[in-house]
C-alpha cells in the first residue's frame, strides 16, 4: 500500500505524537453499506492490531480488516465485563462467535484493500485528519 501524506498532514501528525492511526469501518444508508476510512492521532483501544505501512519517518498504522483474533475480543470483552453486559439474543442481540468457529465478531467490511492511501487535513477551525482510499472518500 502506497501512502501518500499532504504537508500538512505530516505536519499535523508530528505535531501530535508522530502516529496516525486508520481503520476502515463500515456505514449503513438507505442506499446500502459503505466503507469509510477513519484517521485518527489518538491510539485506539486496539492499536496492537495495527500495522506500520508506507514510509516508516511518516508513522501511518493500518488496521487491516478481516477476522477479529481471539486477542482483540478479550480486550473487547473486558470493558462488557466491567461494566454493562452484552445483549443476549433473547434481548434481540446477537450471540458472538469465536473465530475458531470461522465467524467473524462484528459486522463484515470491504475485504479489499487501498492501493494508495491519501492522508490529509480538512477543517479551518476545528483541523482533523482525512484519509481517502485510492482516491475515493468511501467504497461501496
Amino acid at each position: 500500500m502506497r501512502v501518500i501524506a499532504t504537508p500538512e498532514a505530516r505536519a499535523y501528525i508530528a505535531s501530535r505524537g508522530g502516529i496516525a492511526y486508520v481503520r476502515p469501518l463500515q456505514r449503513r444508508c438507505c442506499g446500502g453499506a459503505l466503507t469509510v476510512l477513519s484517521a485518527t492521532t489518538t491510539a485506539p483501544a486496539d492499536a496492537s492490531l495495527y500495522e506500520a505501512v508506507g514510509d516508516p519517518l511518516l508513522g501511518v498504522r493500518y488496521r487491516r480488516p478481516g477476522p477479529v483474533t481471539a486477542r482483540a475480543l478479550a480486550s473487547a470483552a473486558a470493558p462488557a465485563a466491567a461494566g454493562s453486559a452484552a445483549p443476549s439474543p433473547a434481548d434481540g442481540g446477537s450471540a458472538a462467535r469465536s473465530p475458531a468457529d470461522g465467524a467473524e465478531a462484528g459486522p463484515a467490511v470491504h475485504r479489499a484493500e487501498p492501493a494508495e492511501l491519501l492522508i490529509e487535513v480538512r477543517g479551518r477551525r476545528r483541523p482533523r485528519l482525512f484519509a481517502c482510499w485510492d482516491g475515493c472518500a468511501f467504497k461501496i
